[in-house]
């Protein structure tokens, strides 16, 4: 499954333009934009679109139903090269959901505390997404 920053925008069931972000999981551009249309249909007043659908990576994605925000979380990982022996550095992005920033540093802290590479969370930043969804089930 491939990752999807998808940018809504609605009329809600108050009549009022909404635009939102969400992560969509899925295997190509349409799956993901027949997702966002069927969630649109229940979320609108009858006027939606989808005006961006952009393809990104993320290394992880941590996600706990009960928190408001979602976090863009960069890792600095300091990796041996086993056949020329060398550090190498890889720069790795995650998805992280909490309450706050420091719940976001948390959760990034504990996916990465048993790492066997030296890692270093260089930046978080509030991200624009506010939901998870996928198209299909694993």
């Amino acid at each position: 499954m491939n990752n999807y920053k998808t940018k809504v925008i609605y009329n809600n069931h108050e009549n009022r333009k909404v635009t939102e972000f969400y992560l969509i999981q899925g295997v190509n551009f349409s799956d993901v934009e027949t997702h966002s249309t069927m969630m649109l249909e229940s979320m609108s007043n009858g006027e939606f679109e989808t005006p961006a659908i952009n393809k990104v990576k993320y290394s992880d994605i941590v996600h706990f139903e009960n928190d408001k925000y979602f976090y863009d979380v960069k890792v600095k990982l300091t990796l041996i090269d086993e056949v020329n022996g060398k550090e190498k550095l890889s720069i790795c992005k995650m998805l992280v959901s909490g309450n706050d920033i420091i719940h976001a540093y948390d959760r990034a802290y504990v996916l990465m505390k048993d790492s066997m590479s030296d890692y270093e969370i260089i930046s978080i930043i509030n991200s624009k997404i506010i939901d998870v969804f996928k198209t299909k089930e694993d």
